[in-house]
């Protein structure tokens, strides 16, 4: 990661009163870039592991929020070469596939794609925050077993049908992370899901 956008979330953080380690569920991360064919940037990953409040709730920057902000992003009709990984002031933040390197860019119906840069918008943010000289830290979380649901189209009555990411626990109240197209992510109980394959 970059030094400044190293040092703008460890301000954020600071501010924000985040002490815990700034984690990064490299599984997750793959799947995603899998799944849209890119490849998400150190200090795009950065952000996502600081788990700051003001970018994950208020902008939506969550490795989780990638596929709603993407399906929000067709919503809105914005073309298909973006993946929409956060929100400010109502223009959607982005990664161009057809650019080379997949740069960050903002996207809005009254502007169009705009330039991004996500070292600038971050020391935006951070402006005025005395910097204590401490190094932000991303710790990989190990991968966990493969489920063999990945991948399986699942059908739900309200949600219609999506693909299986992962299973969570085991017996009677397992659950299934699925991603519905248009509609995001869902943890829902497998007992209510049909499986289609």
């Amino acid at each position: 990661m970059s030094p400044p956008v190293r040092t703008a979330l460890a301000a954020l953080r600071r501010r924000a009163g985040v002490t815990g380690p700034a984690e990064l569920d490299l599984p997750r991360v793959r799947e995603i870039e899998t799944a849209f064919a890119i490849r998400l940037p150190d200090d795009l990953l950065a952000v996502f592991a600081a788990q700051v409040p003001e970018l994950a709730v208020a902008c939506g920057m969550t490795l989780s929020g990638v596929v709603a902000h993407t399906g929000a992003l067709r919503d809105a009709g914005a073309a298909g070469d973006l993946v929409g990984v956060g929100r400010d002031r109502g223009d959607f933040l982005c990664i161009s596939k057809r650019t080379k390197g997949n740069p960050l860019v903002r996207w809005s119906h009254d502007t169009g794609v705009q330039p991004f840069s996500l070292a600038d918008w971050l020391a935006t943010r951070a402006a005025g925050l005395e910097a204590s000289g401490e190094e932000l830290r991303v710790s990989i979380l190990p991968s966990q077993p493969e489920s063999t649901l990945a991948g399986r189209r699942v059908r739900h009555k309200q949600f219609g049908e999506g693909r299986a990411l992962k299973e969570i626990g085991t017996g009677p109240d397992r659950k299934v992370q699925v991603d519905f197209p248009g509609r995001g992510l869902k943890l829902l109980q497998a007992k209510f899901l049909k499986f289609l394959d």
